[in-house]
């Protein structure tokens, strides 16, 4: 590479100049042959890989389209990535497929897969201290559940009344299929004891 007054870093054509170990470098773009990529023998676990993160990216869509009467204007900017890397990870838990026809729902029957929407965080910062956790939570009784008072009134929570509405997400990733279903709707007074 020849000398210059000033480095550059970028693209111009089919040429990329960048630094690598603080040295400058320049290297030409290769051109892919898409039809190769299609059919070729050697492409085949690309083919597969390419597959798996469609289907995740697809799954991931559908389960932020069911929520967005929830999430709109809220979410942290990781939401969607998120939730594909979560969908990836089961879909790769399917034990029951080969690589390549593996499926979310075979591959969400593992706990893990399960429990990692339980860390999901969906809501940016300034929504925390009212949707960060669990809604409710479970107490020593197996059938009794409590009303997590932290979140219903916490920072920002105005007045002494809430309603609380509780429901089902339902997701068919294969049947492409999301749906919320409210269930119960509860007030809450402040400063009161709730359980059911």
């Amino acid at each position: 590479m020849g000398t210059s007054l000033f480095e550059f870093v970028g693209r111009v054509g089919n040429m990329v100049y960048y630094k690598l170990d603080n040295k400058p470098v320049k290297r030409r773009i290769g051109k892919v042959d898409l039809e190769k990529m299609r059919t070729a023998p050697q492409y085949e676990e690309t083919r597969k890989n390419q597959y798996e993160l469609g289907v995740a990216a697809s799954g991931g869509k559908l389960f932020r389209e069911g929520l967005l009467q929830f999430t709109k204007g809220f979410t942290i900017h990781s939401y969607a990535s998120d939730v594909v890397s979560i969908l990836l990870n089961a879909l790769r838990s399917d034990t029951t497929q080969p690589k390549g026809q593996k499926q979310i729902t075979n591959g969400l029957r593992n706990i893990a897969s399960q429990l990692a929407f339980n860390k999901l965080d969906i809501f940016s910062k300034r929504e925390t201290s009212f949707y960060k956790n669990t809604l409710l939570r479970k107490t020593n009784d197996g059938m009794a559940w409590r009303l997590n008072r932290n979140i219903l009134f916490g920072k920002g929570v105005k007045g002494d009344q809430m309603s609380v509405k509780i429901g089902y997400y339902h997701v068919d990733f294969e049947g492409s299929i999301a749906n919320y279903k409210e269930v119960l709707s509860i007030a809450c007074h402040r400063n009161e004891m709730i359980e059911f």
